[in-house]
């Protein structure tokens, strides 16, 4: 794990964590980690959703068009394991 150091936390998220990583059978440091990963995720498609908002219509039609490519590319009859 490498190097550790305290985090203060009160004694309801402390509990929180170790119900949490009891369940999971994961690390106090693993479900720390984890929900870390889901809040940055959550962060990441947010920041995706409000700029495809505020994308002007133009930019959402080519958008709309290059998915329509990808798209094909899935039914093209390749063998996907090959």
């Amino acid at each position: 794990m490498g190097s550790t150091t305290t985090v203060k936390v009160s004694t309801a998220t402390r509990d929180r964590i170790k119900s949490a990583g009891m369940a999971m059978r994961l690390t106090a440091d693993e479900v720390i980690n984890s929900a870390l990963e889901a809040l940055e995720r959550d962060r990441l498609w947010e920041s995706w959703r409000s700029a495809a908002a505020s994308s002007s219509p133009a930019a959402r039609a080519s958008y709309v068009e290059d998915q329509k490519v990808y798209d094909g590319m899935l039914t093209d009859g390749l063998d996907p394991d090959a």
